[in-house]
């Protein structure tokens, strides 16, 4: 059994999803939903703001212990046009 993660950055939350895969399908062990409000104020600046970048950095972090906690095999991460379109993005994901 092979234990995967998905990461969502959307423009408002950030979410986590954990779950065992196997041939018979898949269980979820773990979902989480944080808003992180990474859009806000983007449509004024063009940027991902230092606050937001705080936010979501943070839950990340949170995420992690949760994926090394549950000895994740393959984490998948998807970013939300903000977070694409971002002036700073290549920053933020850098960091």
């Amino acid at each position: 059994m092979v234990k995967l993660a998905s990461i969502d950055l959307g423009s408002n939350s950030t979410r986590l999803l954990i779950a065992e895969v196997d041939d018979q399908g898949f269980n979820v062990l773990i979902r989480k939903h944080v808003v992180t409000k990474m859009s806000e104020n983007i449509e004024q600046t063009g940027v991902i703001s230092t606050e937001a970048f705080k936010r979501v950095n943070s839950t990340l972090r949170d995420f992690k212990k949760l994926l090394i906690a549950n000895d994740v095999d393959d984490v998948f991460v998807i970013g939300t046009a903000a977070l694409r379109d971002a002036k700073n993005s290549d920053e933020i994901i850098e960091n």
